[in-house]
């Protein structure tokens, strides 16, 4: 009777979930904080870019700011330093800060990933790599427009130069 029942209603072992490991990450290189080259007192730039490390990858990021929106967009690649012809696969998302990745686009086969969100304060991309067991979460800026001049996530104002 019991083998009966087992038929009919098979029992399934409950999935246990995989622990993410989340890989540190370390800003090599931040556009904002780049400086003027010799002899410019100032310089204006629209987007950001940034450099990231973690572990054998490194992830490089641009955020093109729709100018007459709160919108942007992020392009960026993800690679692997360490053996360049390894490819990187897996899924790109954004999330706000402490929460889980709200949705994301797949990357290409060679890592290059492409996603357009509103802007909010503070947010971050997360980079579930292939396979699932890791993450990569890198905190972007918010880069805000605000009449001639941009604003950028630390207040510093950015000169506009009107033709």
């Amino acid at each position: 009777m019991t083998r009966l029942a087992k038929a009919i209603c098979p029992v399934r072992p409950k999935r246990v979930p995989r622990a993410v490991v989340r890989i540190p990450v370390e800003l090599i290189f931040d556009s904002f904080l780049a400086p003027c080259p010799v002899g410019l007192r100032a310089s204006w730039q629209v987007g950001w870019q940034a450099l990231y490390r973690a572990g054998d990858c490194s992830l490089d990021v641009r955020i093109e700011p729709d100018l007459s929106s709160s919108r942007a967009a992020l392009i960026g690649q993800i690679s692997n330093h360490a053996s360049p012809d390894v490819r990187m696969g897996g899924c790109a998302g954004l999330s706000e800060v402490g929460q889980q990745s709200g949705g994301g686009d797949h990357q290409q086969p060679v890592g290059e990933f492409q996603l357009e969100y509103d802007q909010q304060r503070r947010l971050d991309l997360c980079i579930q790599l292939e396979g699932g067991s890791k993450r990569i979460v890198a905190p972007l800026r918010k880069i805000a427009t605000e009449g001639a001049g941009l604003l950028d996530v630390t207040g510093a104002r950015k000169r506009v130069r009107k033709n």
